[in-house]
């Protein structure tokens, strides 16, 4: 939907196809967890709705573009089920639907559906305003 070039900030935000199909029910979702967590006014770098299908897995790794180490990465479940297991740092979790969730993606995480129905998330990465002075490298 939404996507930055590996340089940025030096790079662009790039609006993909879906993004135009997507944005009426996205952005509101995005406002309302920036305006309840975050100072406004920053950059939405990534915005993506990621299907793990049935069996499906994503094997434990850090995200490891610079952009990544900048900002807030945010999933919010829209379909999960039980035998969804998300892992961070070696510690399981469990997403509710409806719910946000901010990861750290510069631990080692990964997920594994061994449910019967598809898990569907919609992720996004927000970096604020004053990024360069307060989230240079998450801890």
């Amino acid at each position: 939907m939404l996507f930055c070039d590996e340089s940025w900030p030096d790079g662009d935000i790039h609006r993909e196809a879906g993004w135009d199909r997507l944005a009426d029910v996205a952005m509101p979702v995005i406002d309302h967890i920036i305006e309840t967590y975050y100072a406004p006014g920053g950059a939405l770098l990534r915005a993506v709705a990621a299907k793990l299908k049935v069996q499906g897995r994503i094997r434990p790794h850090r995200d490891s573009l610079h952009s990544f180490h900048l900002g807030h990465r945010i999933h919010v479940p829209i379909t999960t089920n039980e035998s969804v297991r998300f892992t961070v740092a070696g510690k399981p979790y469990t997403f509710e639907v409806g719910k946000a969730y901010e990861l750290n993606n510069q631990k080692i995480h990964s997920v594994v559906n061994m449910g019967r129905e598809d898990r569907i998330t919609f992720i996004f990465d927000y970096v604020p305003l004053d990024w360069g002075q307060s989230r240079a490298v998450k801890q």
